[in-house]
């Protein structure tokens, strides 16, 4: 079980605070399992745990998680505001892996909710079909 004073001092160890980590791959878990709600409550609290930690690098992370999870739910607006929080603290504390990783999910909350006003098709089955387009796939038959 999860104890605050026991495992957060291993934030510093595994550059992420065990807690945050914890509950929100649980909260992703749960979702694809067929619980959304469940995983929301997850979701929700790796957040507040990743806010409380004096690293930065567990609040992006638990910010990314959120973000993915709101895209599972088709919620690209809490989605870039999420990627959106996540990109201002990545920018401020210079953390760059998490800035790259960041502008994933802001791309596709941007993408879907600037094209149509609800998320008819999720941007990565979207992406796929743009890029079927632009590059040739020599197992198939070209179109006409």
């Amino acid at each position: 079980a999860y104890e605050p004073k026991l495992h957060q001092p291993l934030t510093w160890l595994y550059a992420q605070e065990p807690g945050m980590a914890g509950h929100a791959l649980l909260g992703m878990t749960l979702w694809l399992l067929g619980y959304p709600d469940q995983g929301l409550v997850h979701n929700e609290e790796s957040q507040r745990i990743g806010r409380q930690v004096p690293q930065h690098n567990s609040r992006v992370h638990a910010l990314i998680w959120a973000g993915v999870h709101h895209q599972f739910r088709r919620e690209p607006l809490r989605q870039g505001q999420l990627a959106a929080e996540a990109i201002a603290l990545a920018t401020e504390q210079g953390l760059k892996f998490w800035l790259a990783i960041a502008a994933i999910p802001m791309g596709a909350a941007m993408r879907c909710c600037c094209s149509r006003a609800t998320c008819a098709i999720s941007p990565r089955r979207a992406s796929r079909r743009r890029v079927r387009r632009k590059v040739s796939m020599p197992w198939r038959k070209p179109r006409r």
